[in-house]
């Protein structure tokens, strides 16, 4: 009997197969990226509050009651950070809204020496543009609901973030455990102490930041 060879696929049918997989693999890590970001983000934010639990329970504080408080903490330390930086942002949109007028005539006249028209005819065009957003407000009702789905994904996501933070603080030895078995039996140890030196330095330059910042604001205050 004649053994049987397997059929070789026609060098453009691998070309195509190729391409195919090559976008499926960039479709692939786009996600993959923005999950391990998300992750990276939920471990610096468990970093601090598991740090506020252990200091805690010394003083015979549950973890997870411990954890909550460093979330608060974080929680009213980024609203302070809101606070004071909110107002400067209101001047300079305020600014911005007394100078607008001479903005745009000078866009208006750089248009015009670009285009070659007069700036009225600029201005006619531009007041025609807007307009036809005003009398058609339904032109407007895409893009703004697409901005509305984006923001609703971004705060969904913090949320699921933070609460995820919070658990990991609250058992963070799992996590832990977890990471080591990535390493050698032989190099554990070793990766333990840099987790540990990366947490101590990452918690010294939270604390560094926000003695800078309360030290701006005493200034300025």
């Amino acid at each position: 009997m004649e053994t049987a060879h397997p059929r070789r696929l026609h060098p453009a049918s691998r070309a195509v197969l190729l391409a195919f997989g090559l976008v499926v693999l960039g479709l692939l890590f786009e996600q993959l990226v923005t999950l391990l970001v998300a992750v990276l983000i939920t471990i610096l934010i468990a970093i601090p509050l598991a740090s506020v639990a252990t200091k805690l329970e010394r003083f015979r504080i549950p973890r997870a009651l411990g954890a909550l408080i460093g979330l608060l903490i974080g929680l009213g330390v980024l609203g302070g950070i809101l606070a004071l930086v909110i107002p400067a942002f209101v001047d300079q949109v305020r600014s911005f809204a007394e100078q607008a007028p001479s903005i745009v005539d000078s866009l208006k006249a750089k248009i015009a020496h670009v285009s070659g028209n007069r700036p009225s005819d600029v201005g006619v065009q531009v007041k025609h543009f807007i307009n036809g957003y005003t009398n058609d407000p339904a032109r407007l009702v895409g893009p703004v609901a697409t901005i509305g789905k984006s923001i609703v994904t971004v705060l969904a996501a913090l949320l699921l973030i933070l609460i995820t933070a919070y658990y990991i603080a609250v058992r963070p030895q799992p996590l832990v455990d977890g990471a080591l078995r990535v390493f050698p039996p032989d190099r554990r140890q070793r990766a333990l102490e840099v987790m540990e030196r990366l947490r101590e330095s990452w918690i010294g330059w939270m604390q560094g930041i926000l003695v800078g910042m309360l030290s701006t604001a005493s200034c300025c205050g």
